[in-house]
């Protein structure tokens, strides 16, 4: 028997929980950029609580959604972060 060989495209999302990331966000959203997998089908969530920096600034020149929620621990920004 014979199989047709398909491409199984999956949508991926990436969820980032922040708090005060600004030196760290940008090498983590590079290496995101440079996986090879279209752009169209990665989404990019960055949930910060409450960061003091620039972390949120620096995800939002990327293009990256941002949430934000003082009152969570990191497992709370994960949940929220896929809600969406």
């Amino acid at each position: 028997m014979r199989y047709a060989l398909c491409e199984i495209v999956m949508k991926v999302s990436i969820i980032i929980p922040t708090y005060n990331e600004e030196k760290r966000l940008p090498a983590c959203l590079d290496s995101i950029s440079r996986l090879d997998y279209s752009k169209e089908d990665i989404e990019v969530i960055v949930v910060d609580n409450g960061s003091t920096d620039g972390t949120r600034e620096i995800a939002k020149s990327c293009g990256v959604e941002v949430l934000r929620d003082d009152s969570m621990n990191v497992s709370g920004l994960r949940n929220l972060g896929a809600s969406q």
